[in-house]
């Protein structure tokens, strides 16, 4: 017998829809939809006032002017001084000599290599010197890195060549060279940048352009052509520094007789006398008249300096929580008190479906309180409204809009707008006023990032 084939073929059944399975899908999607939208959204952060402070100064690059003289070279030869760069001197004093053969340089240099290294007081003040350098250096004028390497090897040349001369007048020697006396008394530099002429009356924005700008130094061992420059002598009693002021400067400090100011490389302070002057196109300069400190800038054409202003005290609160919105305005005599309680709010107009007229109180938000007008939003009120005053047929129609800096309160959980008074800045925060009307009290919570804020009343949390 032959036998059954027991090969079963499996009945496949269709697949079957479940709504359940694709309602878990679904909502599965949605959830990991709101996730990602969760995590990829900025998320609105909480800021605590604080109380602050700040000082209103404002920092200036200044343009040096003196009463100065530069004295040339009456013959060509080779220099050496005998007087320190920043030392006073008087009528008649030996400043340096000329040696028009070399040979005095000759023997100068000798005795330089003679020397055994600077004095333990030429060492301090290279070091102070160089510290001075490192604390003024700003890395938009890296020119003044050329200039500085140029200063310290002038003082270095100085200090070696002073001591050598000083050794050679002992022994006698000064037969070798033509001595070159002050003809005026003050404080001397060797160095020159052809500005030393300028005055106030011929200030102009081209001179605060410092990309051009160079001195030229001279050192011991220089040979000078004749009626080049050998000198400067520092002839005054005080000094001037002048400013470019923008509108804004001119009207904070235009009444100002006295400005109290810290040179920003050194952190020294002094006060001197202040007047606006203008050139003949009309821009506005700050001069100050200083007699401290002169000798301490004696080489340098420009500076940075602070005007030291009154300290501010209030709130701190961060800039990016600052937002500006608009408000209505209403006058004050519009103002009254009713409904369910003791409220503040006005009479509005309003007309049902039937053009019915009738008045109802409504309370808005209330936002400032300034020249007899009332800033409001909210309760439905928008432009067109109509308000009553009370007691009178006399209305009011909303239109008229004001806008006002604030932050967003959340105390309550939601966002609520609270006007501030800005007072200054610092970084990255304002320092507000602590008694802004309707505005914001020591400690609050506001929001940190108010561009995030979509409309008032926002539930935060």
């Amino acid at each position: 017998m032959k036998k059954k084939n027991k090969k079963i073929v499996r009945y496949r059944k269709p697949l079957q829809f479940h709504f359940s399975t694709a309602l878990f899908c679904v909502i599965f999607l949605y959830i990991v939809i709101v996730i990602v939208q969760y995590v990829r959204a900025d998320k609105i952060q909480i800021y605590q006032v604080s109380q602050g402070k700040i000082a209103n100064n404002r920092s200036f690059r200044g343009l040096i002017l003196r009463e100065e003289e530069v004295h040339t070279a009456g013959a060509s030869g080779y220099v050496n001084y005998f007087v320190r760069e920043g030392s006073k001197v008087r009528v008649g004093a030996t400043v340096c000599t000329l040696d028009q053969d070399g040979q005095f340089s000759e023997k100068l240099a000798e005795l330089v290599d003679d020397l055994n290294g600077l004095s333990k007081n030429d060492q301090t003040k290279l070091k102070e010197q160089l510290t001075s350098l490192s604390l003024s250096y700003r890395d938009d004028a890296f020119y003044q890195v050329a200039e500085a390497k140029l200063e310290l090897e002038s003082s270095i040349v100085d200090y070696l060549y002073m001591a050598a001369a000083e050794d050679m007048e002992q022994k006698d020697e000064s037969s070798m060279f033509q001595k070159e006396t002050a003809v005026s008394s003050g404080v001397i530099t060797y160095r020159s940048d052809g500005m030393e002429a300028l005055t106030a009356e011929s200030v102009s924005p081209a001179l605060f352009d410092e990309s051009a700008y160079a001195q030229t130094a001279v050192k011991s061992g220089d040979q000078l052509q004749q009626g080049a420059p050998m000198y400067r002598l520092y002839t005054g009693r005080t000094w001037t520094v002048l400013f470019q002021m923008s509108a804004e400067d001119q009207a904070e400090l235009a009444d100002q007789k006295t400005l109290k100011i810290r040179f920003s490389d050194s952190g020294l302070e002094t006060a001197g006398n202040f007047s606006v002057i203008n050139d003949s196109e009309g821009n506005v300069y700050g001069q100050l008249i200083l007699s401290n400190y002169a000798t301490e800038y004696l080489t340098k054409r420009y500076l940075d300096i602070e005007i030291l202003g009154k300290q501010v005290n209030g709130y701190q609160i961060p800039v990016s929580s600052v937002v500006t919105k608009d408000f209505f305005t209403v006058p004050e005599n519009f103002l009254t008190r009713g409904g369910n309680s003791n409220a503040a709010g006005f009479y509005q107009k309003t007309y049902d479906s039937n053009g019915n007229e009738s008045v109802q109180f409504v309370i808005p938000g209330f936002y400032a309180h300034k020249d007899g007008m009332y800033c409001i939003s909210g309760a439905g009120l928008e432009a067109g409204s109509v308000l009553v005053k009370p007691d009178s047929n006399e209305t009011y129609q909303l239109g008229q809009t004001v806008s006002m800096q604030g932050v967003y309160n959340v105390n309550k959980g939601y966002t609520q707008f609270d006007p501030i008074e800005i007072l200054g800045q610092k970084e990255d925060f304002y320092i507000i006023s602590p008694d802004t009307d309707y505005g914001v009290s020591i400690y609050d919570h506001i929001v940190l990032n108010g561009g995030l804020v979509e409309r008032e009343n926002q539930v935060i949390y």
